[in-house]
Protein backbone atom coordinates (compact mmCIF):
# COMPACT_ATOMS: atom_id res chain seq x y z
CA UNK A 1 0.00 0.00 0.00
CA UNK A 2 1.31 3.00 -1.23
CA UNK A 3 0.41 6.31 0.93
CA UNK A 4 0.12 9.81 -1.07
CA UNK A 5 0.21 13.38 -0.06
CA UNK A 6 -2.80 15.27 0.15
CA UNK A 7 -3.07 19.20 -0.40
CA UNK A 8 -3.68 21.13 2.50
CA UNK A 9 -7.23 22.58 2.84
CA UNK A 10 -6.66 25.51 4.52
CA UNK A 11 -4.77 28.82 4.00
CA UNK A 12 -0.93 28.71 5.41
CA UNK A 13 0.36 31.99 6.79
CA UNK A 14 3.85 33.43 6.11
CA UNK A 15 5.66 31.95 9.19
CA UNK A 16 4.19 28.56 8.79
CA UNK A 17 5.55 28.27 5.09
CA UNK A 18 8.91 29.55 6.76
CA UNK A 19 8.73 27.04 9.58
CA UNK A 20 8.36 24.04 6.72
CA UNK A 21 11.06 25.32 4.73
CA UNK A 22 13.63 25.42 8.06
CA UNK A 23 12.10 21.78 9.23
CA UNK A 24 12.46 19.88 5.25
CA UNK A 25 9.95 19.03 2.28
CA UNK A 26 8.29 15.83 3.92
CA UNK A 27 7.14 14.50 6.87
CA UNK A 28 10.29 12.45 7.45
CA UNK A 29 12.59 14.81 7.20
CA UNK A 30 10.10 17.36 9.39
CA UNK A 31 10.38 14.53 12.14
CA UNK A 32 13.90 14.46 12.05
CA UNK A 33 14.20 18.17 12.48
CA UNK A 34 11.79 18.75 15.41
CA UNK A 35 13.19 14.99 16.71
CA UNK A 36 16.90 16.57 17.27
CA UNK A 37 15.54 19.68 19.21
CA UNK A 38 12.75 18.20 21.55
CA UNK A 39 13.04 15.77 24.51
CA UNK A 40 11.43 12.56 24.66
CA UNK A 41 8.64 14.59 26.55
CA UNK A 42 8.50 17.50 24.65
CA UNK A 43 7.73 15.43 21.46
CA UNK A 44 4.78 13.56 23.13
CA UNK A 45 3.48 16.99 24.45
CA UNK A 46 3.62 18.21 20.73
CA UNK A 47 2.17 15.38 19.34
CA UNK A 48 -0.63 15.11 21.92
CA UNK A 49 -1.13 18.84 21.21
CA UNK A 50 -1.27 18.28 17.09
CA UNK A 51 -3.50 15.36 17.34
CA UNK A 52 -6.36 17.96 18.92
CA UNK A 53 -5.82 20.19 15.14
CA UNK A 54 -6.54 17.16 13.34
Amino acid sequence: MTQTSTSLTRPINESALSLRQHLGATPEEQADSIAQALSAEELVALVEELCTRI
